[in-house]
């Protein structure tokens, strides 16, 4: 190997290894799955839908909220209302992790 293509390699090696970048979101869609442990409190939901600037799959993204914030959830999704939420999220080989749930809210069609 030539000598001054080492550290080039190393330094690009050791970004690979590094902490994943972490992005803003905006999404659309469903929320599909809410889940809590007890009767109130926190809990953890999951939302199905299309990601702005991502390709048409339509990734599920599950998180921890707070109770007021599960409540609008558990109510949307009973009415079958799509939502819009707003996040910073890292991407994990298998999964979108959000670090923070910036903006959740209702999708009204106006007619």
């Amino acid at each position: 190997m030539t000598p001054g293509i080492a550290p080039i390699l190393g330094a690009g090696s050791a970004f690979l290894r590094g902490t994943p970048e972490e992005e803003t979101i905006q999404a659309v869609g469903l929320v599909t799955k809410l889940h809590r442990e007890a009767s109130h409190g926190a809990g953890e939901m999951t939302v199905k839908g299309f990601i702005d600037g991502w390709d048409s799959s339509r990734p599920a993204i599950r998180f921890g909220v707070d109770e007021n914030t599960y409540r609008r959830a558990l109510n949307l999704h009973d009415a079958g209302l799509s939502v819009r939420l707003v996040a910073l999220i890292r991407r994990e080989p298998r999964r979108l992790v959000v670090v923070e749930l910036r903006e959740f809210t209702s999708v009204f069609l106006e007619q």
